[in-house]
Formats: structure tokens, C-alpha cells, sequence
């Protein structure tokens, strides 16, 4: 079994503060006026260096507590445990899974599980509680779980093990399984929380570092959390206390940042970074974000044009990367292929594939039984209505007319499933920037909510499954194979990539964003 435990350190247990009730007071007072409260550097009863609080913001409130219908936070990281957990370099290390290995055909994932561990509530976790978790996932409804449908047996062999048996060999465990990973998988909830589904949308089951204080919490405002006694490593616990604050606008959170009143905020504004810059703010890359849109119906059954590969070769063509990148921001870079560059599968010789060429696309269009172009309708959501609206102006220069619905009512992805466009664009843009989202844009049944009409392509197929079953050792070569493929079926016309940002002040241990954009939130501490 691959052994992903780190070398051991000694845990630093941290004592109560003799100043705990003026800490508290702080941050309380910081919820409700929106002002600074950093405890700043205290002393605990031994003499030493104790922790302070950190409030850091989101820009958008989950939807209640419950992991099943909240996409990763960090909310969610901090309060409960997971399988598999990012390290300060962005890669994959142990969590409550000490180690993990897959079988040759990547099959069965097996996991040896930590030892003594507790939830918050004081009861134990054990293999048994994975097992229940990872059911539970599978057989209740949620944003994922498609991604679990496929697991034909979950099972706890010994108090220590588990073992999961998959239909089809599948090589996103850890991604999956990981606290950054596909909407809280991997965060596993203890028997008091399963046995009361309905309480786990205002209360927290977990076995994290911190749990929720819900005397200081205002549902879709703020949520404050205090450290867990029962975590397993004291030595993460650098704060006392974090507050999570709830800002939608990047720029009232930059401002925040920069007077104190929070000293962590995340960002998709790249506009931002050179007021961020101006303000001493520590700028953190997170996740590479792509932008484009998806041709969803490639069997032509609405568009009988998109079942020809030239016909969206062409639309490929069509597009002026470096003109749209300038539209949507100074750090968005035009790309080209599948899999924006600085991620797995980024092929550097498929840069430039398709240069704006409008008149190798009226070619292209022509060969393939279109010479004055085609109509149709696309359907786009709220977020990125502007942005498509600018591809479709470029389509319309070689005789393609789109009428776009700009969808605002919170449908958008019950409209795709029910097969409403042939094409469509998301403010997820979900290009495939890992093996995992290969996975759910490409392969049944993890591309159920992005791959309606699930026309196939052997040639992708046989791509993709070459990837699923491959040896670790394999994954780079192999993900760009599938690249290669994918981008020259043209699947996708993908625009322009970014990263996202974390502006930050006062805090150290930042590190580096995980492939699907979380970070090892316990390794952040005050700065010194």
C-alpha cells in the first residue's frame, strides 16, 4: 500500500486563554459593526504564544449546513475531518485515510483509516463511520451524487480498512475523497448527523479542526467557529476562533482586506490586483478557472449542424481568444485546447490550434453542407450572459446566428438535463482542467448534469478509458492524449483562463492552491 503519512511531529497542545473573554467580546463586536478584531498575540498560561482570530470572506452563502447540497467551502473544511486532505503544496496527503492504494485496474481504492479519532460530539470514528458516510452519499440526493452511483461495494473489512469496488475503473479517488474534492464526498459525518438528516442543515456532524458556535452565527451573514478539544492534531489549531464572513462583492471584500476587518478574502477578479498590490495585500494564485462554451449536442438532434466535426472546428476558428481575454480581464490568457495551461494534461504543442481564422471557418462550414451558416439557440446563465454574447457577435461574422437565453432564475441546469440547447455556456465553464472533470464532462454517469444528450466518440472513449485504468505513474502522458483528442473532435470552444485570487493581510502559511482550488486552510497561522 502506497504510504502517504508524513514524518511525525510532536503535537503542541494548546491551554485555555486567560484572556478568552475578551477575545470573545472582539469577535463578537467585529460581527456586528464589520470591524477589525485580531486578537493579536496573546500569552497562554505557560508563558508561550497563543492563537487570535481569523475572519476571513466568501462570496456566496451555502445553502444551509448540509454537505449534500453545498459544493466544497471552507466552512465545510474546517469543521469537518476528510478521507484525504490538501497539504501546504497544493498536492494530496493523508487525512483521516493514512494511506490509500488502488488496485492494478483502478477498481478498488482501499484505505487504512487514523486511529483514534473523535468527533466533535466525543464518539468515536471509526471505518464503520466511513462506510455509513460513504452510503449515505450514494443513496440520498445531492449536487454528486452521480460520482458515487458507480461504487458497487463500500466496505469496512477490518475496524481499520475500507474498501471501495467500483463497476469501471476510475482514477479520481483522491480528488473525489479530498476536502477540496467534488462537493463534500470525502468529509465524513458522524452517526448523530445521519441518523438526523434534517438537523445537518443548521448543525455541523463532523470531526474538524473547528466546529460551529451557533450563538455567533447568523445564517447566510457570518458563521463563527471554535476550535474542536476533541481534534485529533492540536497543532493545527492556530486560530481560537475564525469567522467566515459572507461578502458577494470583490470589491467591498478587497476593502475589507485592506482596513482589517477581514484578513483572508477569495476573488475571481483579476481587476482587483492592482488596487490589492496598492493596498500591501499578499495576493495568493488559487484555481485556474476556463472559460468557453460546450457543444452539448454533437448528434445534431437540435442542431443537426453540430454533429459535423468541421462544424465546430469552425466555431473554433471563429473565435478571437486575444480580443476576449482583454474583454474579461487583464490576467485572462486565451487558450485553445481542452485543458487550460499549469494543469494536468496542458499540452504547450496544442497552443494556438485553432487561430482566429473566420475565413478557414467559412471553408470548413462550406465542406461540411453550410456555406451561408446555420442557426440556434444556446442557453447561457446569468453570470457569463455578456461573454457569450461576444462569441456569438464572432460566430454571426461567418454566417452563424445563435439567439441566446440568458437564463436568471436559478433553472439553468434543470434546462440543460432536459435537453432544452444544443450548446450552452456557464460561469463553471467546466473545461477539463483535471482528470475529474474529464470525468464528469466526458465518461457516464459523472457527466450527468453537463453531458445531456451523451453522444460518444470511440476515439474519446478509448482515450478515456486508457486514462481511468492507468498507473499513477502514467496519468501526465495519458491526460494528454485525451487532450489531444478532445480538443481536435471539438467538443468545447474553449476562450480564455484565469486564476483565481485570495487577497490576504496578517496571515502566514498561505500556500498553494489544490487542482480544484482549495487550500489547507489549518496551515494558515497569524503572521509574526
Amino acid at each position: 500500500m502506497m504510504d502517504v503519512t508524513p514524518k511525525s511531529r510532536p503535537p503542541r497542545v494548546t491551554k485555555r486563554l486567560r484572556a478568552m473573554g475578551t477575545a470573545s467580546t472582539c469577535v463578537l463586536a467585529a460581527i456586528a459593526t464589520a470591524s477589525a478584531c485580531t486578537a493579536g498575540t496573546q500569552q497562554n498560561e505557560s508563558g508561550g504564544e497563543t492563537n487570535s482570530t481569523l475572519t476571513m470572506s466568501i462570496g456566496a452563502a451555502p445553502t444551509g449546513l448540509a454537505l449534500a447540497t453545498n459544493c466544497s467551502s471552507p466552512l465545510f473544511s474546517l469543521t469537518y475531518a476528510s478521507l484525504i486532505s490538501i497539504k501546504p503544496d497544493g498536492s494530496y496527503g493523508p487525512g483521516l485515510a493514512t494511506s490509500w492504494q488502488y488496485s492494478k485496474n483502478n477498481t478498488v481504492f482501499t484505505m487504512k483509516i487514523r486511529p483514534k479519532v473523535k468527533f466533535a460530539d466525543g464518539t468515536p470514528l471509526t471505518a464503520a463511520n466511513v462506510v455509513q458516510t460513504l452510503t449515505y452519499n450514494k443513496t440520498h440526493p445531492g449536487i454528486n451524487q452521480g460520482y458515487l452511483k458507480p461504487f458497487t461495494s463500500i466496505e469496512a473489512p477490518d475496524a481499520s480498512t475500507v474498501r471501495i469496488t467500483m463497476q469501471k475503473p476510475f482514477n479520481g479517488m483522491t480528488t473525489l475523497l479530498a476536502n477540496d474534492g467534488e462537493c463534500n464526498n470525502g468529509l465524513i459525518i458522524s452517526k448523530a448527523g445521519l441518523a438526523a438528516p434534517s438537523k445537518m442543515g443548521t448543525q455541523t456532524f463532523g470531526a474538524g479542526a473547528y466546529k460551529l458556535d451557533p450563538a455567533a452565527t447568523v445564517a447566510g451573514d457570518h458563521y463563527a467557529l471554535v476550535q474542536n478539544p476533541n481534534y485529533y492534531d492540536k497543532s493545527q489549531q492556530h486560530w481560537s476562533r475564525i469567522v467566515i464572513k459572507v461578502i458577494p462583492n470583490a470589491n467591498t471584500a478587497l476593502q475589507a482586506v485592506k482596513t482589517g476587518q477581514v484578513q483572508v478574502a477569495s476573488t475571481t477578479d483579476g481587476t482587483l490586483l492592482g488596487a490589492a498590490k496598492a493596498g500591501g495585500l499578499q495576493i495568493t494564485e488559487g484555481l485556474q478557472l476556463g472559460t468557453g462554451l460546450m457543444l452539448w449536442d454533437r448528434d445534431g438532434k437540435l442542431a443537426p449542424a453540430l454533429k459535423d466535426q468541421r462544424v465546430r472546428q469552425a466555431l473554433n476558428y471563429a473565435v478571437d481568444r486575444p480580443a476576449l481575454a482583454k474583454v474579461l480581464g487583464t490576467t485572462y490568457q486565451p487558450f485553445d485546447q481542452f485543458v487550460p495551461a499549469g494543469v494536468t494534461g496542458y499540452d504547450p504543442s496544442l497552443d494556438n490550434k485553432y487561430n482566429y481564422d473566420p475565413a478557414k471557418a467559412k471553408r470548413l462550414l462550406a465542406q461540411a453542407g453550410y456555406p451561408t451558416g446555420f442557426r440556434m439557440t444556446i442557453g447561457t446563465d446569468n453570470s457569463v450572459g455578456n461573454f457569450t454574447q461576444a462569441v456569438v457577435q464572432q460566430w454571426a461574422k461567418i454566417g452563424v446566428k445563435v439567439t441566446v437565453d440568458t437564463i436568471t432564475n436559478g433553472t439553468f441546469l434543470s434546462k440543460v438535463a432536459a435537453k432544452t440547447y444544443p450548446a450552452g455556456s456557464t460561469a463553471v465553464a467546466l473545461l477539463g482542467d483535471t482528470y475529474f472533470d474529464a470525468a464528469r464532462l466526458l465518461a457516464p454517469p459523472y457527466n450527468t448534469a453537463w453531458d445531456p444528450f451523451k453522444a460518444t466518440d470511440p476515439d474519446i472513449d478509448k482515450a478515456y478509458e486508457a486514462l481511468a485504468a492507468a498507473p499513477q505513474d502514467q496519468i501526465t502522458p495519458l491526460s494528454r492524449e485525451l487532450n489531444r483528442v478532445v480538443t481536435e473532435k471539438a467538443w468545447f470552444v474553449p476562450v480564455a483562463h484565469a486564476p483565481a485570487y485570495l487577497f490576504s493581510k496578517g496571515v502566514a502559511g498561505m500556500g498553494k492552491a489544490a487542482i480544484i482550488g482549495g487550500f489547507d486552510y489549518l496551515s494558515w497561522k497569524p503572521a509574526s
